[in-house]
């Protein structure tokens, strides 16, 4: 079974209603990692939104303000990780000019 059959079987429609991570593993026997892979493949057909609050869990979105939050989330996450790419950037083209 998928997740987003997993979600749908189990009516985890909206962020309140979110399956936790834990009974996730708990159904699935699936790891932490395992879900999270599966889940991110799943993401290619599925709308599968997720959420930290409550321990983390998965949910499909109930209405488009979901996707909305969902949205905003994951675009905080990319401008995190877009600084310390930045920094990362700046010391491999300081290194490759030092080889040259």
């Amino acid at each position: 079974m998928t997740i987003y059959k997993l979600l749908k079987a189990n009516h985890a429609t909206g962020e309140e209603k979110a399956m936790r991570t834990a009974e996730i593993m708990a159904i699935t026997g699936m790891t932490k990692r395992e879900i999270v892979r599966t889940v991110q493949r799943e993401r290619k057909n599925h709308f599968i939104c997720s959420t930290t609050r409550n321990g983390g869990g998965y949910y499909r979105p109930a209405h488009v303000s979901d996707i909305e939050h969902f949205k905003n989330g994951q675009e905080k996450r990319i401008a995190v990780h877009a600084i310390s790419l930045r920094l990362a950037r700046r010391f491999m083209n300081r290194h490759n000019r030092d080889l040259q």
